[in-house]
């Protein structure tokens, strides 16, 4: 998951993370304009399928598959836009990116809309029945779901037990988690948050920083420092 973190940050936060890494080269005038156009071409070709599809109702494939549309649209969006922040400094950056971004938060607002009509409908899509990535489709609308954390805490109490049980993934639980923790103001319970210093990545404060090893194992996670030293060369550029 680390190597797709870029992809669960904030759209703002986007901004940030891209200056940590992007090359120290200057790259020609325009940088990422086709790139972000053909972005822009793809996400509308994903939207218009998205669309085709039927109404997420009672039936499990129905849901799973409108969930799975959901979760295309978005990532699409966002690898491409991470791409561009990455390749091109801010005075370079495209105007066409404006519309990607555009159109990656109102795909997020209707993201959003459809999880609260499902969870309404059938509850959680738990693993169980409908699939792990239909779980992990669900959670990526949520965690990004950033301008209404109302939302993210009641998918979280959500998420709580299914954790405990194995019917969502325990990673997805502990990053939902800490990023409603911060956004709520407490220190983060297992350690996902956190920035690049340099080409270091440092965790966020931590509530009970010595029990973080042993929260992470309960949901199967790796060590604090094999998870900082893997986020460290995914995002900050570490050897």
């Amino acid at each position: 998951m680390i190597g797709a973190r870029l992809a669960l940050l904030p759209l703002a936060a986007l901004l940030v993370s891209a200056r940590a890494v992007a090359p120290p080269a200057a790259p020609a005038p325009q940088c990422g304009a086709s790139e972000a156009r053909a972005g822009l071409t793809r996400v509308n070709a994903l939207r218009a399928r998205l669309e085709r599809l039927p109404a997420a109702s009672r039936r499990v494939a129905a849901t799973r598959a409108r969930l799975l549309a959901m979760r295309d649209v978005d990532q699409v969006a966002r690898d491409a836009i991470i791409a561009i922040l990455q390749a091109c400094p801010d005075a370079r950056r495209p105007r066409a990116l404006e519309a990607l971004i555009a159109a990656a938060r109102a795909q997020t607002a209707r993201n959003r809309a459809a999880l609260r009509d499902i969870l309404a409908r059938t509850g959680w899509p738990v693993i169980s029945v409908y699939g792990r990535e239909a779980d992990q489709a669900g959670f990526l609308i949520a965690q990004h779901s950033d301008d209404d954390h109302a939302f993210q805490r009641e998918v979280l109490a959500r998420l709580e037990p299914l954790a405990a049980r194995g019917d969502t993934a325990g990673e997805n639980f502990a990053l939902l988690y800490d990023r409603v923790a911060e956004a709520g103001g407490r220190p983060q319970r297992f350690g996902s948050q956190g920035e690049c210093r340099g080409k270091l990545w440092e965790p966020d404060a931590i509530e009970d920083p010595a029990q973080v090893d042993r929260r992470r194992a309960a949901l199967g996670l790796e060590p604090m420092a094999a998870y900082a030293s893997r986020a460290a060369r995914a995002l900050c550029g570490a050897p």
